[in-house]
């Protein structure tokens, strides 16, 4: 139950023809295709809102860096853990059978990249990094871990006493950043400074209320501007920076694709026939559109994947 698509086949095979058509494929995806790994959206059904951490608060108050690097350091186990799930396999199978030209990203969590996908452009960054703010340096997150855990033994023992709940009670405070809600004092935790420079550490993630660096921004819209056709699966494109590249795809001709279980920010931009909607896993959504994609050789698409219902495992049906 509770897994519908409301498309007829005519409508399947017009997508499937317009990809044919198209020279290169550049799939965007968003933070569905990764909650059937336990990475939770932050927009399905039944998610409460919240308010993460803004850039000028990271930067300007102590008490933020404290409350956020405690917070990261009970969540990012469980994103160091998580594992890519078909949604991602098959974004890499497209890409190595030469189906796609290149993959963004609007995730932190890396799991593209951990199925086997290659060059992989990552709009928000990394939670998998932490970058120095005054020298730059880069370092790996799992070796910040480390130290934070070495620094913060109490707050580990109070945060568990707090967790009853097990594994499930994380789950259902972790976010899409690799934050996690704990009620804990964080006054007392100690967070450590670069150690090249001393300076301030952040993850290498762009947090809200921060602009992407240019570089990356200006490939985004390289990239995204080369497509003629875009197929959107599962991202309401809420934020600017993925939206803003299937605005300028559609004032370049491209043909656009949705794949979502509710609406988007850039449903006006998309015909009817071309707007698939689904209740599915998020990687039975991606499944639909990469079949799509993997039915035609070198060719231009932008997939965004979104959240969908966790409550239907198994392939949708098969395409070939």
């Amino acid at each position: 139950g509770g897994f519908r698509i409301d498309i007829m086949a005519s409508k399947i095979e017009l997508a499937r023809s317009i990809v044919r058509s198209g020279r290169r494929v550049c799939v965007l995806t968003g933070a569905g295709i990764s909650t059937d790994s336990g990475v939770p959206d932050y927009r399905s059904p039944g998610r409460p809102q919240v308010k993460s951490i803004l850039y000028n608060q990271f930067v300007g108050h102590h008490r933020h860096r404290q409350r956020y690097w405690a917070r990261s350091m009970f969540g990012y186990d469980f994103m160091s853990q998580a594992e890519p799930n078909d949604g991602h396999h098959i974004v890499t199978q497209a890409q190595q059978t030469n189906s796609i030209a290149s993959i963004l990203t609007q995730n932190v969590d890396g799991l593209h990249q951990k199925a086997g996908s290659d060059g992989v452009v990552e709009l928000h960054g990394s939670i998998h990094e932490v970058v120095c703010l005054d020298c730059g340096h880069v370092t790996p997150r799992n070796a910040l871990q480390v130290e934070l855990k070495a620094l913060n033994p109490d707050f580990i023992d109070a945060v568990q006493e707090q967790q009853s709940g097990g594994r499930s009670a994380l789950l259902g405070a972790l976010r899409p950043d690799g934050d996690s809600v704990v009620k804990v004092d964080y006054s007392n935790f100690i967070y450590p400074e670069c150690g090249v420079c001393a300076g301030m550490l952040k993850p290498h993630v762009v947090f809200f209320g921060e602009s992407l660096p240019r570089p990356r921004s200006d490939l985004t819209t390289e990239l995204a501007g080369e497509s003629d056709v875009m197929v959107v699966a599962g991202t309401s494109l809420a934020v600017w920076s993925a939206f803003r590249l299937v605005r300028m795809a559609e004032k370049n001709g491209c043909e656009i694709i949705v794949v979502t279980r509710g609406p988007t920010r850039a449903d006006e931009l998309v015909k009817p026939e071309l707007r698939f909607r689904c209740e599915s896993t998020p990687a039975h959504a991606l499944s639909l559109c990469s079949s799509i994609a993997l039915s035609h050789r070198p060719s231009p698409s932008i997939l965004a994947i979104d959240a969908v219902d966790t409550d239907r495992k198994g392939p949708m049906w098969d395409w070939s």
